[in-house]
């Protein structure tokens, strides 16, 4: 390598691996969902490429809001099936995301959120003044990753089953 290059293969080891998964919202255990504080308990990734869309506490669980979204795809139009959807992750805050897309796709006045990776979706919605952002709990995966800083606090309480 010439002096004076960066090798970015170092810089970015993880490439996309993209796994073979159905457009539908999946069977989620809600007893494994949120922390103490009613935040996610685990990250939240992408169900085709494990990319993090959420690092762990960070946004909070509602059901108080459904919609119907169309089946998730690549590109996340073009799907002509939906299904209704009442389970959310809901944030106010852009930044709390570690990467998501979006498409001009329009469900119920709101634009659809996408994977920032590989686009597969739609996985939720924002609102057109991108001040609301709500991602399906069924159309996400969730994995118990370790901190990237190394003084991160420690991982909160799973909280108990009610």
């Amino acid at each position: 390598m010439a002096k004076g290059t960066i090798d970015l293969s170092k810089a970015f080891p993880e490439k996309l691996v993209i796994k073979e998964c159905h457009g539908r919202k999946e069977e989620v255990n809600r007893d494994d969902l949120l922390n103490v504080d009613d935040k996610n308990w685990n990250t939240i990734v992408c169900r085709r490429c494990d990319s993090v869309i959420f690092p762990e506490d960070k946004v909070m669980y509602v059901e108080d809001y459904t919609a119907d979204l169309p089946e998730m795809v690549v590109g996340g139009k073009g799907s002509t099936a939906s299904e209704k959807i009442s389970w959310w992750w809901h944030t106010k805050n852009d930044k709390d995301f570690d990467t998501i897309g979006f498409a001009w796709v329009v469900v119920d006045g709101k634009k659809t959120l996408l994977c920032g990776d590989c686009e597969f979706g739609p996985i939720g919605l924002r609102t057109p003044d991108d001040k609301e952002f709500w991602v399906a709990v069924e159309r996400v995966r969730y994995v118990d990753k370790q901190p990237r800083h190394p003084k991160a606090p420690p991982k909160k309480a799973k909280k108990a089953k009610q």
